[in-house]
């Protein structure tokens, strides 16, 4: 029994029925495809579509390709369907749409999906499920969107998602924090600068991140990094927020975490909550000084009371 149709978008296009390839489509029926799955809330006029696909033909002459490309289209997206499966396209009333009902899976939606179910919630209320699904989400996209290819239509839609991207990975980035998970935290970082070097914000979390996990030197190292993606992308110096955590970590004042920091989940904002993490770990360690301190005095005084009697 069929599964359905699959569209991979981000990356190379990819269009599989039951994980096989179909049929290779001509480049206007896989743009065709592509459009429709991107703008899948709403139906097209034919006149709006063949405009799109053949700007510098004459009208008579797009529609007619129109016609012949949703011809082709249909036909080899129904190749293999089971008979009772609904058609992927739905063509009528002079306007075509990706039908609803037809059951085709994309890597955008599952993206899309994910970015809408966790984009309100509260880092603090995302389930365990939540997490999985804007992890998957990331993983799928990756690359970018429709790869190498060059139309108008496709930029707006590529740095849309684009920043999709980089909001789920801001967001797991949080999450780790929140759940003690500063390793993975750094990892997503930096995962996010490889997409975004001149990023000032995640420049300023990893370099907490780094100063909390005990190491100092890749929190100056993350500044200088910092500086020099800033002057190169837009001739600027970091703003005064990033100048002054520079100086204390350098400094020394921002307390440094054990290296298995707590996994426990601690309120507020990113910054701050990392903050009330290394402030708790320095109230510690000044409270195990104190014990230290009298357990080495304890013998001293024991003589001196000795010798007193």
């Amino acid at each position: 029994m069929s599964t359905g149709l699959q569209v991979k978008l981000f990356g190379c296009v990819t269009v599989l029925r039951d994980s096989r390839p179909l049929p290779p489509l001509s480049s206007k029926a896989l743009e065709l495809l592509c459009y429709l799955l991107l703008h899948r809330s709403r139906a097209h006029t034919r006149e709006v579509l063949s405009g799109l696909l053949w700007p510098d033909a004459p009208e008579s002459h797009a529609k007619k390709y129109l016609r012949q490309t949703l011809w082709q289209l249909q036909t080899n997206l129904a190749n293999g369907a089971s008979p009772d499966e609904p058609a992927v396209l739905d063509v009528h009333d002079g306007r075509v749409r990706l039908n609803p009902d037809g059951g085709c899976w994309t890597d955008v939606e599952v993206v899309e999906r994910a970015h809408r179910r966790c984009g309100d919630l509260p880092i603090g209320a995302l389930s365990d499920l939540d997490v999985v699904a804007l992890e998957h989400a990331a993983a799928l996209c990756q690359d970018d969107l429709l790869d190498s290819w060059g139309h108008d239509w496709c930029t707006p839609e590529r740095d849309r998602l684009h920043l999709v991207y980089l909001d789920l990975l801001d967001r797991l980035i949080e999450h780790a924090v929140c759940r003690g998970l500063l390793g993975r935290g750094l990892a997503h970082g930096q995962r996010l600068l490889g997409l975004d070097p001149a990023r000032e914000v995640t420049h300023r979390r990893l370099m907490r991140l780094y100063a909390v996990c005990g190491d100092r030197t890749g929190a100056l190292r993350q500044y200088s990094r910092c500086v020099r993606a800033l002057a190169e992308e837009f001739d600027l110096a970091p703003a005064a927020e990033t100048v002054e955590l520079y100086r204390r970590i350098r400094a020394g004042s921002v307390p440094i975490l054990p290296p298995h920091p707590p996994s426990a989940r601690v309120p507020g904002p990113l910054d701050e909550r990392l903050d009330q993490i290394a402030d708790a770990v320095a109230a510690l360690r000044n409270d195990v000084g104190q014990l230290l301190a009298l357990h080495h005095r304890e013998p001293d005084d024991r003589r001196d009371a000795w010798e007193a009697g």
